[in-house]
């Protein structure tokens, strides 16, 4: 066994604990095992994930999202920003960075910097809508009817339209996320639009998130990333949006399809420690 270095941090209300791979070969089964570890709320850390990166070059790593409940994930944007926060904290004059995650090469540029905490901005990649069996329709509950899109930022998202949160959004985020039409899981988003006025000139969206392996999240960087993309997708935003959850808010910014999508929110250090792997 190997003592190791880790790094918690805060983003926008999602807890990570970082740990570099750079020196060490691990499998992903290992990996999976020391997430439900080190993200375990008594024994651990408590965080709602594990990220491990690996320096590939000159301000270039990778990364890996492992849930609190030891599943891989594919993409997390509040865990890339995390991931840059904690690259730059060991290259101060470094604003502008690469990160490899899955097949895709992610621009990321740090927009502010103060002792703890920064704020960055982070590329996700080309979205997708439609995606997998889900694609698109609408849920019907007892006080309402909901539209729903399916869309992958990196991964997979049920992106559904709702009037208010008066339900039970998680124990219908946790049935949509474990349906069998969605392959390993998806995350799920419930998204509340204004009552009446312009859409068009709608400039914020309010989300509660059922994230698959962990739960109901404060926030979620790919989350508000889909629910931009699928409200712009039914002409409901422009280009710029704010995406509000309880207590959190992230920028998103989408010039439409073909076209990358960025979100711009804040990392804060919280501690470090020491672990056997």
């Amino acid at each position: 066994m190997k003592l190791v270095n880790f790094t918690k941090y805060n983003a926008n209300g999602n807890t990570f604990v970082v740990i570099d791979v750079t020196k060490h070969r691990l499998t992903r089964s290992a990996l999976c095992i020391l997430s439900r570890r080190i993200c375990d709320c008594v024994r651990g850390a408590g965080a709602d994930g594990l990220l491990t990166v690996r320096d590939l070059g000159k301000n270039f790593f990778s990364m890996e999202v492992f849930n609190a409940d030891g599943s891989w994930a594919e993409r997390s944007g509040n865990g890339l920003r995390v991931a840059v926060a904690d690259r730059a904290a060991k290259k101060a004059t470094v604003k502008n960075w690469r990160v490899k995650s899955g097949k895709d090469t992610l621009l990321c540029k740090i927009e502010r910097k103060t002792a703890n905490k920064m704020t960055i901005t982070t590329e996700l990649g080309e979205p997708k809508l439609d995606c997998g069996k889900f694609g698109r329709g609408r849920i019907k509950l007892k006080n309402q009817s909901m539209s729903y899109i399916s869309v992958k930022v990196g991964n997979p998202h049920i992106v559904v339209f709702v009037r208010n949160f008066d339900f039970d959004w998680k124990s219908l985020g946790s049935e949509l996320s474990k349906s069998p039409r969605t392959k390993g899981g998806a995350n799920v988003e419930f998204v509340r639009l204004a009552k009446s006025g312009n859409f068009n000139a709608f400039q914020s969206l309010d989300v509660r998130v059922w994230e698959r392996g962990v739960g109901p999240t404060r926030s979620s960087g790919t989350g508000a990333a889909a629910a931009m993309v699928a409200s712009r997708e039914m002409g409901l935003t422009r280009s710029t949006v704010k995406v509000k959850f309880e207590n959190e808010t992230l920028a998103i910014n989408w010039e439409g399809l073909g076209e990358s999508i960025f979100v711009t929110g804040s990392v804060e250090r919280l501690l470090s420690g020491e672990i056997y792997i």
